[in-house]
């Protein structure tokens, strides 16, 4: 606890030393959620100056310089502003100003996006306020469940933070992530649910309870929170498990609550719609729609009615005391687990691992089809080349040496009936021993 607290205050000083510039987002965001009539007037002086910044510094937004409202900018995707780099950055700053942000998402589209150092300490900001839901706080012992990580040893030890590495999930993963948790005293688990809820299934069959573990909060991420691994996770550590919304281009985007498991929108730095499944077109009340986000802060490249790839549903009032609007449903986010040719359960996120490198593909899709049949569909921007042999050697040093990649080339990859663009498909289910 001590250890905790010296953190929490160095951190907090730090800052201060710095102008507050954690601190002051920080300070904003939590007013403008806790009063929605502030909270109105403040998200339209920030969207009316973010307009005016799009249309008066970058060559794509000046043809709309004559807008009247959001509704006169059109909707755009990762797709459109490959197709128009450049003219998406603001000629306000200089590039090596800035802080890249590499993402991919819904639409299976490696991408670099540049950040302001204030959108940054914006996200930073988000990420604190919104975790202290979960009764997790700056210094407070976590472990982060995730694909990936990039933060040096020394700034683990700062933030009391753990990584356990996530991409198989198998006995021996299993084993190590529980006994970091269950050893290292950890207090609040982060990450993908279908890791944190397998390892509250593993604990269970060793016979633990919640008297066994430190855990006071868990915060879910990237993929949908199903009912049933909520179950398992609250069950086994006895505490509550919430879902963030966010994406790495934007910020957390909603959070649930602890009252209602509800996603309140993040009006602080965001502006969300949910529109239509085939028209741009406010989507109707109980209806699956497209979530399209603008984000008030996003001035190095202005993300104005930005496609994330996502499906929800608007909710009524969440009965928390909270107001302003509230996603009822993701419905957008769900990507299925892959197995290797051992019959290993392999997280879906290696394929972003894979392709990372590759800023001329728009769109791709991994699917399985048999125990060591694959196939990957890659629309690419047309007159470029790609390397195939070598990316299909990528996906066989996850899946395995003996893994049959089919690679295909393809124009576009449609949506699914539903709406949804899933980029990884599994049409294979491993026969239980």
């Amino acid at each position: 606890m001590l250890g905790e607290n010296i953190r929490k205050c160095g951190f907090w000083t730090l800052d201060f030393l710095r102008q507050g510039q954690i601190r002051k987002p920080y300070d904003d965001i939590k007013k403008i959620i806790g009063n929605e009539e502030l909270g109105n007037k403040r998200t339209e002086e920030y969207l009316d100056n973010l307009l005016y910044h799009a249309v008066n510094t970058t060559n794509h937004y000046r043809k709309y310089k004559e807008y009247e409202s959001l509704n006169d900018f059109p909707i755009i995707t990762k797709k459109d502003i490959k197709n128009d780099y450049e003219g998406f950055l603001s000629n306000k700053y200089r590039m090596q100003d800035l802080i890249s942000v590499k993402t991919s998402g819904s639409y299976g589209t490696p991408f670099t996006f540049y950040l302001t150092n204030e959108k940054k300490a914006r996200q930073t900001a988000e990420i604190i306020y919104f975790s202290e839901w979960a009764r997790y706080y700056v210094g407070t012992k976590h472990a982060y469940l995730r694909a990936r990580v990039n933060k040096s040893r020394l700034k683990l030890i700062m933030q009391n933070e753990y990584y356990i590495y996530t991409r198989v999930i198998d006995d021996n993963w299993l084993k190590n992530a529980r006994d970091i948790i269950k050893d290292k005293k950890v207090k609040v688990l982060i990450g993908f649910p279908t890791a944190i809820s397998a390892v509250a299934q593993y604990c269970n069959e060793q016979g633990d309870v919640s008297e066994d573990f430190s855990i006071i909060g868990v915060i879910t991420s990237s993929e949908p929170l199903l009912g049933s691994q909520r179950n398992v996770i609250e069950s086994t550590f006895g505490c509550t498990c919430l879902s963030r919304y966010s994406t790495e281009e934007l910020g957390v985007l909603a959070h649930e609550c602890s009252t209602s498991k509800k996603h309140h929108i993040n009006t602080a730095s965001y502006k969300v719609e949910i529109l239509d499944l085939n028209e741009d077109k406010p989507a109707k009340e109980g209806e699956v729609g497209r979530i399209v986000v603008t984000d008030l802060f996003s001035y190095a490249i202005p993300l104005i009615r930005y496609e994330t790839g996502d499906l929800g549903v608007w909710g009524t009032e969440c009965s928390c005391g909270l107001e302003g609007p509230i996603i009822e449903s993701l419905h957008g986010r769900t990507i299925q687990s892959v197995y290797s040719t051992e019959g290993k359960k392999v997280l879906p996120y290696f394929i972003d691992e894979v392709m990372k490198d590759y800023s001329n593909v728009i769109q791709y899709q991994f699917i399985q089809d048999g125990r060591n049949n694959y196939r990957f569909k890659v629309c690419k921007i047309e007159g470029t080349d790609i390397e195939e042999e070598k990316i299909i050697n990528g996906i066989k040093n996850w899946m395995g040496q003996d893994a049959i990649v089919k690679m295909e080339l393809v124009d576009d990859i449609p949506t699914l009936p539903s709406g949804k663009r899933p980029y990884v498909i599994n049409n294979y289910i491993p026969k239980k021993n």
